[in-house]
C-alpha cells in the first residue's frame, strides 16, 4: 500500500478582521434623528409594519417593529418613530395582514434630524412608494417610484342614484387620481313627448374637457341603458343600448367630474339610475 492521502489547498486569499471591523450600516442614527413615516390609504381598517434592525454603540442588534394605522381617504398622515443611537442596518415596509392591493396604499420612510428651530429636514429618502402583501419594500437598496408610477388599484365604483329629474354627477374625491376605462348608467323618460340626448360630460370642476354626444337619442315612456367605452359603437334600439364613444385615455384628477347634461330633460318625469364606473386609481397629493 501507498502513503496515506493528505489533502492540500491554497490559503486563502483574503483574510477579515475579527475584530474592530467597519459597521455595516451606511447610515449613522445620532440622538436627534428620527424615522418619519408618511402613509395615505384608502381602505377602511387597514394597517401595516415598518420593520428594522439598529447596530448600537455596544455591538448588539436592535430590532424595531412599529404598526401604524393609515387614513382610508388618501389623506396625509405622519408618524415619527424616535430610534436609539447606533448605525441603521435596515428598514422594510410590510402589509403582512393583506390589507391592501397595490394603489390603495403609498408609504414614505425618511430619516428626518429636527433643527434647533424646530423645522424637520430630511437628510435622507429611504423608502418611497406602493407596498401590499405580495410585494415589501426595503432599505437597502432602498426604493423610490413616483405616485403615478405602474399599474394603480382597479376600482368599479358605484355612484350616487339620483332623485327624479336631477343630472348624474360624480366627483374624483380628494387625493386621487382615476384613469377612466368606462362609465354606464340607465335612463327612465316619462311620457312627455321629446326626444332626450344624454350627453356625457368630463370637467375639471369649472370648465368642460369632453362633451360625449350619443350615437341616437332617446323618446318618450323609454329605459335605455348608456355605456361609455373606448370603442366605436352605433345605436342600438332592440336591446334598450346606447353606445358612448370615449376618446381615448382619460386622466381624472381630484375634484375632476364625470356627469349627464341631457337635451330636453324633463325634471318632473325623466329618472336616471346610479351610475357605474370603471376605473384605475393612485394616490396622489
Amino acid at each position: 500500500m501507498g502513503a496515506p492521502f493528505i489533502p492540500q489547498s491554497r490559503p486563502p486569499d483574503v483574510v477579515f478582521e475579527p475584530r474592530s471591523i467597519t459597521p455595516p450600516g451606511a447610515i449613522y442614527v445620532s440622538k436627534d434623528d428620527f424615522l418619519q413615516v408618511e402613509h395615505r390609504g384608502s381602505v377602511v381598517g387597514g394597517a401595516f409594519w415598518v420593520v428594522g434592525r439598529l447596530l448600537l454603540p455596544n455591538s448588539e442588534i436592535n430590532p424595531f417593529a412599529f404598526q401604524l394605522f393609515p387614513s382610508s381617504n388618501r389623506t396625509v398622515g405622519r408618524t415619527n418613530i424616535q430610534l436609539p443611537e447606533g448605525h441603521l442596518i435596515s428598514v422594510a415596509v410590510s402589509d403582512f395582514a393583506g390589507f391592501y392591493n397595490r394603489g390603495q396604499l403609498h408609504v414614505s420612510v425618511h430619516l428626518v434630524r429636527t433643527r434647533e428651530t424646530g423645522f424637520t429636514s430630511p437628510s435622507h429618502v429611504l423608502i418611497f412608494g406602493y407596498p401590499n402583501f405580495v410585494r415589501s419594500f426595503s432599505w437597502p437598496p432602498g426604493f423610490n417610484e413616483e405616485f403615478i408610477a405602474g399599474h394603480g388599484f382597479l376600482r368599479s365604483i358605484t355612484g350616487t342614484n339620483p332623485a327624479l329629474g336631477v343630472e348624474i354627477s360624480e366627483t374624483v374625491p380628494a387625493n386621487a387620481q382615476w384613469l377612466l376605462y368606462g362609465v354606464t348608467f340607465v335612463l327612465v323618460t316619462g311620457a312627455t313627448v321629446a326626444t332626450r340626448s344624454p350627453h356625457l360630460i368630463i370637467d375639471d370642476g369649472t370648465n368642460i374637457l369632453y362633451d360625449i354626444i350619443p350615437t341616437a337619442g332617446q323618446g318618450a315612456s323609454n329605459t335605455f341603458r348608456y355605456s361609455a367605452f373606448h370603442a366605436p359603437g352605433a345605436a342600438n334600439a332592440f336591446d334598450g343600448t346606447i353606445l358612448l364613444l370615449l376618446p381615448g385615455k382619460i386622466m381624472l384628477g381630484p375634484g375632476y367630474r364625470i356627469r349627464t347634461a341631457t337635451s330636453t330633460f324633463q325634471t318632473l318625469e325623466d329618472n336616471y339610475g346610479a351610475p357605474q364606473i370603471h376605473v384605475e386609481e393612485w394616490i396622489v397629493f
